[in-house]
């Protein structure tokens, strides 16, 4: 089998597995979101990903949300994460869609008119952060 063979075949595969998801119960992404959280350990704190500061109350946030992960057929949890700042790991949520109901036309308009309002609390640098992390939050399933 040529890697293209493979790549196609990995795709029907998450294919299937996400059509599956959405017949099944919500139970089963429940569990599997909760299981995913407990297996994460990520270590010591560090300073704001997108600020820099208030490495005391940052929180760790996983670059693709566990909802988005299970949504998109990962068949295992990406743990990779960032520091944020409770006001930065927010932000990044409403950047960032998960889920279904996310993806509305309304709920994408509202969250159009509320990140346009928080774009001009952000610096430059931060802007360009956020950016990175949500462009790196749509990798799909390996």
């Amino acid at each position: 089998m040529s890697d293209s063979d493979d790549e196609l075949q990995r795709l029907i595969e998450t294919r299937e597995l996400v059509e599956e998801r959405r017949r099944g119960p919500t139970v089963d992404r429940d569990v599997w979101i909760a299981v995913s959280r407990r297996v994460f350990s990520p270590g010591d704190r560090q300073p704001c990903y997108v600020c820099g500061k208030f490495k005391s109350i940052t929180q760790a946030h996983h670059v693709i949300p566990l909802t988005s992960q299970y949504d998109r057929g990962f068949r295992y949890p990406d743990q990779e994460y960032v520091w944020l700042c409770p006001n930065h790991h927010t932000m990044a949520h409403l950047y960032i869609p998960t889920g279904e109901r996310s993806r509305t036309v309304p709920t994408i308009r509202a969250r159009s008119e509320t990140t346009s309002a928080l774009n001009e609390d952000l610096t430059e640098d931060e802007f360009n952060r956020m950016m990175e992390l949500m462009r790196r939050s749509m990798k799909s399933p390996a």
